[in-house]
């Protein structure tokens, strides 16, 4: 957004300079560059790579280059990674919290080769994969796409040190690597600061004078205090309406993968479930509660409500055990629509 921001303040240096058809065309060509953009990208639809979501019936379109995300990220874990040594938060490799980590980590990474879901094994093998655990008493975990792991103390601590509950929670970052979550909200947050830049030169070009102080459109004033508008509905509506839907179905998924993963590596599908219940009881707020204002309120949430995440997870672990060694490596049930994933 800081780059969007340089672009439009220097285009409103410059508006005094233009006259009203130098305006209006400028105005077309910059506003028009997403929609042409789109267009571009939907003409090579069929060439752009598929990503495959383990474990699920959904693929999705390689938008943004997946070597860049993994670049990005491996730069951004190596900072993080420093950063908690030079705390003295990073745990070292001997330590007990680490090797409970390291040997959960490892088995979910061998049932990931085994190929069952769609995944594949070579592809498994293209990750720098690796997990650390740093110091910290808030729980968190998260993943680079490059395949970095990071888990707090918090985290193992919050789930009892409980071998299965950790399982999920390691399985289920390994999973949004495989499903290369990171690049697909690239892509989101791309066309969502697209859609807010043409909004925003939009606005200012309704506002627009020239450097005698005159409007350069009839009923400018009207129009200005309605343009100035735009740039924030355009910004709600991308956000609520594309990018975090997308986020709560991302987890989702990556839920369903990681209790498949955890389960073909040996732990108890049960745990996954029981794992969302420890945290639900430390951050027991307005999203984990039933009813129609917790899911509406949800709306603006980035992941689905912890209530509905522990009813998946188990109505998915008792279809596997009733499927028996065959439910390990079924395709789960296509996703809730949007309203749940509230």
């Amino acid at each position: 957004m800081a780059t969007i921001g340089a672009i439009v303040g220097a285009c409103k240096q410059h508006l005094p300079e233009l006259d009203r058809s130098d305006l209006l065309g400028a105005t077309i060509v910059v506003a028009s560059a997403p929609l042409v953009a789109g267009l571009g990208l939907y003409a090579r639809r069929a060439s752009l790579p598929l990503a495959k979501v383990p474990f699920t019936p959904r693929s999705h379109k390689l938008v943004f280059v997946h070597e860049y995300s993994m670049a990005l990220s491996e730069a951004g874990f190596r900072a993080i990674r420093f950063t908690s040594w030079a705390a003295g938060t990073l745990l070292d490799r001997n330590s007990s919290d680490q090797l409970l980590v390291q040997g959960i980590f490892d088995d979910i990474l061998s049932a990931a080769s085994w190929g069952l879901g769609g995944i594949s094994p070579d592809d498994v093998k293209s990750y720098k994969w690796e997990i650390i655990t740093v110091r910290d008493a808030a729980p968190g975990a998260f993943a680079c796409a490059s395949g970095k792991v990071v888990i707090t103390t918090g985290m193992l601590r919050l789930l009892r040190d409980r071998p299965g509950c950790i399982a999920h929670v390691i399985a289920h970052e390994v999973a949004h690597v495989l499903a290369r979550h990171v690049s697909e909200k690239i892509a989101h947050m791309a066309a969502g600061n697209l859609a807010v830049l043409t909004a925003m030169v939009l606005a200012d070009s309704a506002s627009a004078a020239d450097r005698n102080g005159v409007p350069y459109w009839e009923g400018s004033s009207d129009l200005a205090r309605f343009a100035k508008y735009l740039p924030k509905v355009v910004g709600f509506i991308g956000l609520n309406a594309l990018q975090r839907p997308h986020s709560r179905r991302a987890e989702w998924e990556a839920d369903m993968a990681g209790l498949k993963l955890m389960a073909l590596a040996g732990y108890d599908p049960a745990d996954a479930a029981q794992a969302f219940r420890y945290m639900d009881e430390a951050h027991s707020t307005w999203e984990t509660g039933d009813g129609w204002l917790p899911k509406a309120l949800s709306l603006g949430s980035t992941h689905p409500r912890t209530l509905g995440r522990v009813e998946a997870l188990e109505a998915e672990a008792e279809a596997m055990a009733a499927a028996g060694p065959e439910g390990l490596g079924r395709v789960c049930s296509q996703p809730p629509g949007y309203w749940g994933l509230m």
